[in-house]
């Protein structure tokens, strides 16, 4: 079993950034997609509002300077489709708030995804395409699974 720390869903620029900025602070990252590195900026034909483009950049230049920056912080690319979290409109992002304890323990090593809501995302965990993908795991990785609601105020 490999010691992964967080494995971030998605390898767009929020995904790479979140992915970099962990691998920069030792944390070891995995990042997950099911077409590459870049995310839909990659098909955009010129950005011209990115940091550290003020001429701007073409999406296609961008996506594999994300994906090497990345890399240099160690993080690892895995080409795969997770598909048990879509049904449910699940998308992948970090958040807190009241939580149910699911599986296990809480602990470091994550996966963050955000539901629509709180109720959508208990339905995704107690469905039976999520109950027969939890069940390849078994056996093969220790695994504690908690449901946040999550938080819309404002930020700090």
């Amino acid at each position: 079993m490999q010691d992964i720390d967080v494995v971030v869903i998605g390898a767009g620029v929020a995904g790479l950034t979140a992915a970099m900025v962990a691998g920069r602070h030792g944390v070891k990252v995995a990042v997950i997609d099911r077409i590459g590195v870049g995310g839909q900026i990659s098909t955009a034909e010129r950005i011209e509002n990115f940091p550290g483009f003020p001429q701007g950049v073409a999406g296609h230049e961008l996506g594999p300077l994300l994906h090497e920056q990345a890399e240099a912080a160690g993080v690892e690319f895995m080409l795969d489709t997770v598909e048990s979290i879509a049904p449910e409109g699940g998308r992948f992002l970090v958040r807190g708030g009241t939580y149910e304890l699911c599986e296990g323990a809480a602990r470091s090593r994550s996966v963050v995804v955000e539901f629509p809501s709180y109720q959508a995302a208990l339905a995704c965990y107690r469905s039976p395409e999520y109950q027969a993908a939890a069940a390849l795991r078994k056996g093969k990785a220790e695994f504690d699974l908690l449901v946040i609601e999550g938080y819309d105020g404002p930020q700090p």
